[in-house]
């Protein structure tokens, strides 16, 4: 068994085809069973044909752990002695609940060397290592998981579409990045005078200098560096309050839906835009999560200011997440006036009390009155100077009602493109009948 693997990694390692190579046994009954007993007479019974036994046992083993690619042991049925070491040469393991493990070396008076045994103790530790010789007896994939034995168990009808699906996700990386890797991981825990530093360094360098890195750049690489060459080295009109209110518009007429991704801060903005995102909306509880430490409630100042300097690097009109509009109706309209002067294109309140509550993040919502929210969005409303400012008015109901519901009672009509967007909670008669009036209006 051990020759045979060894001259099979030998062809894997030359052909750049293979990315990712999988071991694993045949009929389902076992990963490895270990070495045949009935031929211990012939081939181990002294100490020459031991020694040629464990050279090959070893040479390969060592192969495998510093096989420049990525290895997974696919373990299904008995994984016995010279089997377990076998998966434990491998970086990855995944077990099918069938698994069962057990290194008998002391029931049948075995030896194991100093490299057989350190392997066991870096993947479980000295105290687990003593329990599995000393106990000699078998384990099942459970107890093996809980040592860290395996990095993985599932059902036997799943282990082979589980280990295709990681060697699929691992073999798209770069080859370069993983062997470089797996180089310096298997240095760390390598003895201290067998660590080759200056092999790891070589290896990470060749990294930065192959294909892989300099050949296509990452497309988010790449968007970054054209917004910053934007943002520094180039000066940037950015459009006029009245402009943002008109392309937010004519965007909404057009057929297709319009997506305005969440931004944070001026860098993200420009990576938007490059990406092709016509509109842009900041959020309130991502500002919230970068610039405060417990929750994410803002002030209107604070979200204002962060407008701005979104606008001075971007075109594309700006949504604010106005959260529940700083305060009850009569607060409203200072809202509007400073939304308005930072030259957003919309602002969203929502029916929550304010301020929210950090509940809303776990699912439990607390939520206005209807006549509140109606009368916030009157305020807002009666509050803004250009009738093209558009106020988006949410509920946090989504999670109880499905949107074509949502949508299809409280659609505004009259008008091709809506001035203020109404989704209640629970949409009764009288919660109908205010959201047509406003939408009218």
């Amino acid at each position: 068994m051990w020759r045979d693997i060894g001259d099979a990694l030998a062809r894997f390692e030359a052909d750049p085809n293979i990315k990712c190579v999988v071991i694993a046994g045949r009929g389902g009954k076992a990963f490895a069973s270990g070495a045949d007993i009935s031929e211990f007479e012939n081939r181990r019974s002294g100490a020459a044909d031991i020694a040629i036994y464990d050279e090959i046992a070893r040479g390969t083993s060592a192969k495998l752990q510093s096989f420049p690619k990525p290895t997974i042991a696919a373990i299904e049925g008995y994984c016995i002695g010279g089997g377990l070491a076998l998966a434990l040469a491998c970086d990855l393991r995944i077990a099918a609940t069938n698994a069962r493990f057990a290194v008998p070396a002391a029931r049948l008076g075995l030896g194991y060397d100093y490299r057989g045994i350190q392997r066991l103790v870096e993947v479980v530790g000295a105290t687990a290592a003593k329990h599995i010789f000393f106990a000699a007896k078998q384990f099942d994939a459970s107890d093996a998981l809980r040592l860290g034995l395996l990095n993985e168990v599932v059902a036997a009808d799943e282990l082979d579409a589980v280990t295709r699906d990681l060697a699929a996700t691992i073999a798209v990386n770069a080859p370069m990045t993983m062997a470089a890797a797996k180089l310096c991981i298997n240095t760390a825990v390598a003895d201290p005078a067998l660590r080759d530093i200056d092999a790891c360094k070589r290896a990470v360098d060749a990294c930065f200098a192959s294909e892989d890195y300099a050949e296509p750049l990452p497309r988010s690489v790449d968007l970054i560096s054209r917004a910053v060459r934007s943002n520094y080295n180039q000066p940037r009109k950015t459009a006029s309050w009245e402009e943002s209110l008109n392309n937010l518009r004519a965007l909404l007429e057009e057929k297709n839906p319009l997506v305005a991704p969440l931004v944070f801060n001026p860098l993200s903005a420009r990576l938007a835009e490059e990406a092709g995102f016509k509109a842009l909306y900041l959020g309130g509880g991502s500002m919230g999560y970068v610039k405060a430490v417990t929750e994410a409630n803002l002030t209107l100042t604070e979200m204002v200011r962060e407008g701005l300097d979104v606008r001075s690097v971007t075109r594309a009109p700006l949504i604010l997440d106005g959260a529940c509009g700083w305060g009850d109706p009569m607060h409203i309209r200072r809202t509007i006036a400073l939304t308005e002067a930072a030259g957003f294109a919309a602002i969203e309140i929502e029916d929550q009390l304010t301020p929210k509550r950090a509940h809303h993040h776990i699912g439990i919502e607390h939520i206005i009155p209807v006549d509140m929210i109606v009368a916030k969005i009157e305020e807002a409303l009666a509050a803004r100077r250009s009738p093209d400012f558009m106020i988006i008015a949410r509920t946090n109901a989504a999670r109880e009602a499905g949107l074509t519901r949502l949508y299809g009672a409280a659609r505004p009509t009259g008008a091709p493109v809506p001035t203020c967007c109404l989704f209640f909670r629970r949409v009764s008669r009288r919660r109908a009948s205010l959201a047509s009036g406003l939408a009218r209006r």
